[in-house]
Formats: C-alpha cells, structure tokens, sequence
C-alpha cells in the first residue's frame, strides 16, 4: 500500500494512455458539446502529424503504451488519421478513437486495417432521439450500419452516453441495444457543466437533478449486470460497466463501485493520463486527488460523508446548479477510508485501457 495524507491506499493502477487531441472539425451540432459555446466550436483547425508523433512519443518516454483519439472535434475528420495509426502501431503502442460513428463503414473499416485497436462510440440515443441530440438528421441510421459491421466483424468495441435532459429516460433502453451488437463496455457519462456551461440557465438545457437520474441509471446498472449472467449455453457474456461523474448518495449501494468521479479520473484505465504516467506512485495519487479538488465540493454534507474518499465530493457547480441537488452524507464502516477501496471493485478498472 501508499499512503498519502495519513491514508492508505490500495491497489489501483495508473492510467497509461495518452489522450490526443487532433482537430476541431466535425459535423455535427450537439445540445450537450463542452465547446458548443467556444469560437472553436466546429472550426477546421488540425493539428499536424509530426507534432502529434512528437506528443507520442513523449508520453511513451513517459510510460504510455495506447493512444486514444478524442478533442474538440470528430477525430476521423483528422486528414492524417490513418498515417498517425500506423505510426503509432510502429512505435509498438496501440491506438483508439472516441467517435461519433457517423463517418461511414468504409472509414472504420480503414481504421481497424491501418491498426486501430477499437471503437468508442458517442451513443447519445436512438432513432430520432440521436438525431435530435446531434443535430443532423440520418445519424442514427449511420451509427446502425456501423453497429452491424461491428458484429459482423467480431470488432470489439465500446460505447458512452452522455446522461442529459434528452435521453436520461431511455439509458437502459440504449445500452440493450449497444450489448445486442457486441459491445463490450457500456459508460454512462454524466454531464459535466465544463467551460461556458457553469452558466445554470445553459447547463438546465441539459443537466437533469440526478435524484431523477437515479433510477434510470440504476436500471442500465441492472440491465448489464443480468447480461453477464450465465447463458442457456453455459458461458458468460464479458461486459463492462463504468458510470462516471455521478454523486454516490443518489444511487443504491451495490452500483457505487461502477462510479468513477474527478478525483479517480488517473487510476480508471479507460480515460487518459493527463502527462502523469511518468510521475512516482505517491506524485501520481496526489494528481489524481487534485483533479477531485478542483471540483469538489467542500462543505456539507459532502464534507462528513463516509464516501468523501470515492465519491471526491461530486461537482461543485452541477450542485449548485440544483440548489445542493438533495445530497446526503453516507456513513460507512472503517475498511472504506482506504484510497481506492471501492474503485477496485469495480471489474472495469483493472482493464489496459485496449483490447487484447
């Protein structure tokens, strides 16, 4: 174990992916993009080839073995994308893509052979209700031909949806539909009120109080959950489940450790290392704290809550964008005070961040 502020810690394992960012094209309009509000929203800007292997190779030095595509804009728009995979296979890292799913068969087809590891697809809804979200219409019938192609190629892949005013009600609804066509990782991504979005009457365009959110978040749980039970057949459907950002007290005990908050952003192997892969074990777990801090909340009831430690405090401004959103303090026995104790719990976390 570390310790670190008197605390101990158990094991959790660091974060070893570089998240990179390539370009602020895309063609889509979504109700709930951080950058909706920013003068980069949707711009052509791009980021050149070897400036990104430089960034690669650095976070190697450092310690990083995958590179996942994400930023400001549709990473498959990025002109030297399949150059920039091959590069990355050459240097003996793998390589993912956070994706709105909507570029065509053709293009993910060139991905998986240039040497992309997997998807990770924006599933914000289905049908109409996606089309709506993203403001283009046809993006659900995209993502859908995509979906089959997927399971026809036995492509792992996962997938995230963005909890929001627009689709909270059909979570569990959408993650059924995402595990019928192979996908190994089901997220549900609670709405961070990032950049111009601390605004309450924007952030209310969006954010639901999350003790509405509970039981549909709580269903998606379930659902998942059921699907790696045995089958007629006897074997066992792999299928992971991480709900991040949402506050512990508004959800039942047994799915707590499925939450990854702020402050364990570093040690959840499916998100990006922030450039902390290279630092000491005890530099690292402070990071990771200072990420919490920088959202947390720091009063009551969070402040005395027996979970302080893996909750973090939740978010600050979605709090107060609800008047304190009906949080409550949990008490909890001694073993819980541990760094880290639910977070490994969780069978997501102790994944590579890459499929093998």
């Amino acid at each position: 174990m570390t310790s670190i502020n008197g605390k101990d810690r158990v094991n959790m394992q660091r974060n070893l992916r570089l998240g990179m960012d390539v370009t602020r094209r895309c063609q889509n309009k979504c109700k709930i993009c951080f950058y909706r509000w920013n003068d980069s929203f949707n711009t052509p800007a791009d980021k050149s080839l070897p400036d990104a292997m430089k960034e690669t190779q650095d976070a190697k030095a450092r310690g990083c073995n995958h590179v996942v595509l994400v930023g400001q804009g549709e990473p498959a728009l990025w002109p030297q994308l399949l150059e920039y995979i091959q590069e990355v296979k050459a240097l003996g890292m793998t390589s993912s893509i956070i994706t709105n799913g909507t570029v065509g068969v053709a293009k993910y087809a060139a991905m998986k052979q240039a040497g992309l590891n997997h998807l990770h697809i924006s599933v914000h809804g289905l049908g109409d209700t996606l089309d709506e979200i993203v403001g283009v219409p046809g993006s659900a019938k995209k993502q859908r031909e995509l979906f089959h192609w997927l399971r026809d190629e036995k492509w792992p892949w996962r997938m995230n949806m963005t909890v929001q005013r627009h689709n909270y009600k059909e979570l569990a609804m959408i993650a059924e539909e995402c595990l019928s066509f192979g996908c190994k990782h089901i997220i549900s991504l609670g709405f961070l009120p990032h950049y111009e979005w601390g605004d309450p009457d924007k952030m209310k365009e969006v954010a639901v109080h999350p003790a509405e959110l509970r039981s549909y978040i709580e269903a998606t749980a379930q659902l998942v959950e059921a699907f790696n039970t045995e089958n007629k057949d006897g074997l066992v459907e792999k299928a992971m489940l991480t709900i991040r950002y949402h506050p512990m007290c508004h959800i039942a005990e047994k799915y707590r450790k499925y939450i990854v908050n702020a402050q364990y952003v570093l040690f959840d192997p499916w998100e990006w290392d922030y450039s902390s892969a290279g630092l000491s074990e005890e530099e690292h777990l402070q990071a990771a704290m200072n990420i919490g801090h920088s959202v947390r909340i720091t009063s009551e009831p969070c402040k005395s809550c027996g979970l302080m430690l893996h909750c973090g405090g939740w978010n600050k401004v979605y709090a107060a964008g609800f008047n304190g959103a009906d949080l409550q303090a949990i008490e909890m026995p001694p073993e819980t005070k541990q760094v880290g104790w639910l977070h490994d719990k969780n069978p997501a976390n102790s994944g590579k961040g890459f499929f093998e």
